[in-house]
């Protein structure tokens, strides 16, 4: 079975041996990751956002997007 290794976690995440089941779950676990990403840069003080270059705008527009667009 072959692996793919995902640079946000630094895991890897086993891919699945039926290839039509693939993009759906990967579509998935991206849209996952996009939740965890958002909820954590909630959580996120102005000076962490500046340490990342990010102002408060910005970082409230990413936050407000649903998790299907990118």
């Amino acid at each position: 079975m072959s692996s793919r290794s995902f640079g946000y976690a630094a895991r890897t995440v086993p891919r699945l041996p039926f290839g039509w089941l693939n993009a759906p779950i990967e579509t998935v676990r991206e849209w996952r990751r996009r939740v965890r990403l958002r909820r954590h840069l909630s959580h996120f003080g102005d000076h962490l956002l500046d340490d990342i270059g990010l102002d408060r705008q910005s970082a409230e527009t990413e936050i407000s997007k649903p998790f299907w667009r990118r």
